[in-house]
């Protein structure tokens, strides 16, 4: 076993990947362009043109026609958008068209249908083609095509069928190569031990130690190969997000300020505090608050083996599960993009304390943490939501403990609510509730698919398909079937007396209205790629705990806990051929961009050099404030 676990450690280093492709249709067009940059389609489904369906691609040569291929989704669109490069320039463009993947032509585009929309000097039809002169100062030209007849692409349903069969076999494929060298140590450990009756009763006896020891050396191992991920592609450079929550840092504001910090639907609480602290100790360097972030996601899987403890483990293989959770490769935007320590990984350390607070006897001491902790959620990041749990828990608390004449559980719960409610009361105080709107319309089906990619890409389903979405969906629908139920066992044997249903129903309520939340206000208006994006990996973890400490203390059947060990060590430590472009495109940007803007001291011209944007607009005196104060990315130590 213990081979096993460190051969299966060793793997998990360099895990072969295979990339999926699913381009069923494309928009063909071939282009002559006098600069580099890169080319973007939008699609518009009847709900104007959105960056849920934009499709790039870069601007391979300089004055010679190149065929470009955007693969296009299924769906029925109105018109179509082409953006001709982002800078001042000259473009050519021919035969456009919408094709098959077997290169059968739907619909020829004819170019005078072309129509320029904003920021385009001249539109010429020329014998050589539609002639393209952008505006001296575009950011964003483009022009338009509206479809008379609608354009309809819709796969045919058996090759959606083989489509689906491909992903799940290469998906077995993938995982193959970890799972039959593991299988057969297993075995080979398994019939050792059977064949000698005292070894067995020996390692019987001693296995939860062994499992915890074997674990602990799993969670290092991926602790190390995080903080060296961390080392190879953070960079010290603020990213997008980070230049608006560090406002009360360039103000100087008090720390009041730094804790009630608005930036989008939440505020900042603990993490901007601990980031406020960090930036004084290291000159405002943004690797140090990536480093923070992996520490802090390392120091909740330590607290996460004390509460499987509290737990008492049916079955000692239940502690393998933990360094997967808090590890998963999937977070790898904590780390590389715009870090944000109130986000996501903060909560998950708070929350962790939250669920240990559960198991403590005295109701006094129980519900004062258990206060504290709810009110540093509340403000911090999205743990806000856990400010709709515990009040929930307290009261039903509330009404058991008046049932049973219990003054002191009484008094502790009614505490509960009370600081509960004024904690709310302080977090509206000042609020902008415009933070709240969805970023655009949304449909019930849009809306169940960004829930069941979302679930998905925590388990390592970070690819679009039936496949991904339905298995995401069906791990949703557990987590909201186990909630029901631990809630029912508060209600009935009541939540003193049952620490762990009040742990696993926290959890998993949480990942619920998390999930649904996030879909209401992202699946609207927004990339196509945002169900998986990697900021929501972290606060997913609250699903895959909840899932864990079920199956280790109310599953007495080893196979369900074993196979689901299993299934979160094939699902979150490899990365998608996609995931590792993410993050070589954010790492080498910024470090594009700060090289750059050191040599001219200008940020348009950085961004022209790099071709990569770190803020949406212009933010000059920032930049002045931290030349001034060499600070960032002129921190020259």
């Amino acid at each position: 076993m213990t081979l096993a676990v460190i051969c299966f450690g060793f793997s998990i280093i360099r895990t072969p990947v295979l990339k999926e492709t699913h381009e069923d249709f494309f928009f063909e067009i071939t282009a002559t362009s006098s600069k580099v940059g890169h080319f973007q389609v939008f699609l518009d489904d009847g709900y104007g043109f959105r960056e849920k369906h934009v499709i790039t691609r870069e601007i391979t040569e300089i004055g010679n026609p190149v065929l470009y291929r955007f693969p296009l989704p299924e769906g029925r669109y109105k018109a179509l958008r082409f953006d001709p490069n982002q800078k001042q320039g000259f473009v050519l463009l021919k035969d456009p068209r919408i094709v098959d993947s077997k290169k059968t032509v739907i619909r020829d585009i004819g170019l005078a249908e072309c129509e320029a929309e904003k920021q385009i000097e001249s539109l010429k039809l020329t014998d050589h083609g539609l002639e393209i002169t952008t505006a001296k100062d575009a950011v964003d030209p483009d022009i338009v095509v509206n479809f008379q007849d609608p354009l309809v692409l819709k796969i045919p349903v058996y090759r959606v069928f083989r489509r689906e069969a491909l992903l799940v076999w290469k998906t077995l494929l993938r995982t193959s190569f970890l799972f039959l060298p593991l299988s057969l140590l297993l075995l080979i450990a398994e019939k050792s031990v059977s064949s000698n009756s005292l070894l067995q009763l020996k390692l019987k006896a001693q296995k939860e130690t062994l499992s915890l020891y074997l674990s602990v050396f799993l969670f290092l191992l991926l602790a190390v190969k995080e903080l060296r991920f961390v080392n190879t592609y953070a960079v010290n450079l603020l990213f997008w997000d980070q230049w608006d929550f560090y406002v009360p840092l360039f103000k100087h504001q008090s720390l009041w300020d730094v804790f009630s910090r608005q930036h989008g639907p939440h505020r900042q609480g603990v993490g901007l505090l601990l980031t406020d602290l960090l930036a004084h100790l290291s000159h405002w360097n943004s690797r140090v608050d990536a480093f923070a972030a992996g520490v802090i996601l390392i120091t909740a899987g330590v607290l996460g083996y004390f509460l499987l403890k509290q737990f008492k483990p049916l079955h000692a293989f239940s502690f393998l599960g933990l360094p997967f959770l808090f590890l998963n490769f999937h977070q790898w935007e904590v780390f590389v993009g715009p870090t944000n320590l109130s986000h996501g990984v903060m909560p998950i350390l708070l929350m962790l304390g939250y669920c240990m607070t559960w198991f403590i006897k005295n109701p006094y001491t129980k519900w004062s943490l258990l206060s504290v902790l709810t009110f540093c959620l509340i403000f911090t990041g999205f743990g806000l939501f856990m400010g709709l749990i515990t009040p929930l828990l307290a009261g039903i608390e509330l009404l058991q403990a008046y049932y049973k004449k219990d003054r002191n559980l009484f008094v502790s719960a009614l505490i509960g609510i009370v600081s509960t409610g004024f904690a709310w009361f302080l977090f509206f105080n000042h609020y902008l509730t415009i933070a709240f709107e969805p970023t655009g319309p949304t449909s019930l089906n849009e809306l169940i698919t960004f829930v069941g990619l979302m679930v998905g890409n925590f388990f390592g389903l970070a690819i679009s398909g039936a496949f991904s979405e339905i298995t995401g969906l069906l791990i949703f629908l557990f987590v909201f079937i186990l909630s029901v139920y631990h809630i029912r066992q508060c209600i009935l044997y009541s939540v003193r007396d049952n620490p762990k249903s009040a742990v696993i129903f926290s959890l998993g309520a949480y990942a619920l209205i998390y999930c649904l939340i996030t879909a209401h206000g992202r699946a609207g208006s927004y990339e196509a790629a945002a169900p998986i994006a990697s900021r929501y990996v972290t606060l997913m973890i609250s699903a895959g705990l909840a899932l864990l400490l079920h199956f280790s203390s109310s599953v007495k059947r080893k196979r369900y806990i074993f196979c689901y060990v299993i299934f979160l060590s094939f699902g979150t430590t490899y990365l998608q051929p996609i995931e590792h472009g993410a993050i070589t495109y954010y790492s080498e940007g910024k470090k594009a961009w700060k090289e750059a803007y050191l040599k001219t001291h200008d940020e348009i011209k950085a961004e022209q050099a790099s071709d990569f944007p770190i803020y949406p607009g212009r933010i000059p005196e920032r930049l002045e404030y931290l030349k001034k104060e060499k600070l960032n990315l002129f921190d020259s130590r």
